[in-house]
């Protein structure tokens, strides 16, 4: 069965940002979430880490904008609109200075089709998973 969400920005937005649940063992919290093709692995904060009660069952050298540093490893439940995501690893980064408690990471963008367009001068974005088709804007314009 496929799930997909569109989320439309009045504007041009250089960050596409979404609220995302997240459960562990029936503790819940909603935090803004941050889209990023430039991260390998999806991230949450210390403080939120802390908030939902998450144990660590590991720990890794991880390499960020800010240089290397040490994460916590966690499972959690992640749901955002009609898709969900049952104990899945997620990692920890000192990312809520940024204004994110959260940042969505290749490894859950690749599970999809996820595309942006900003026609007319307002930003939308759109993400199926599983992947279903394939984007290609030269074969379209050839028709």
């Amino acid at each position: 069965m496929r799930n997909s969400f569109t989320l439309s920005y009045s504007g041009i937005f250089d960050r596409l940002i979404n609220d995302i649940k997240l459960s562990n063992n029936g503790i819940n919290t909603s935090v803004k979430a941050l889209w990023d093709t430039g991260a390998t692995i999806t991230c949450i904060s210390p403080e939120i880490a802390k908030k939902l009660k998450l144990k660590p069952f590991g720990q890794v050298s991880v390499n960020n904008a800010s240089g290397d540093d040490r994460s916590f490893i966690y499972r959690a439940d992640i749901s955002f609109l009609n898709i969900m995501f049952r104990k899945k690893t997620i990692y920890t980064a000192n990312i809520h200075s940024q204004g994110i408690d959260m940042l969505i990471g290749m490894d859950i963008i690749n599970l999809g089709d996820f595309a942006i367009t900003n026609k007319n001068g307002n930003t939308k974005f759109t993400f199926e998973i599983p992947s279903s088709r394939d984007i290609d804007f030269v074969k379209e314009n050839k028709k």
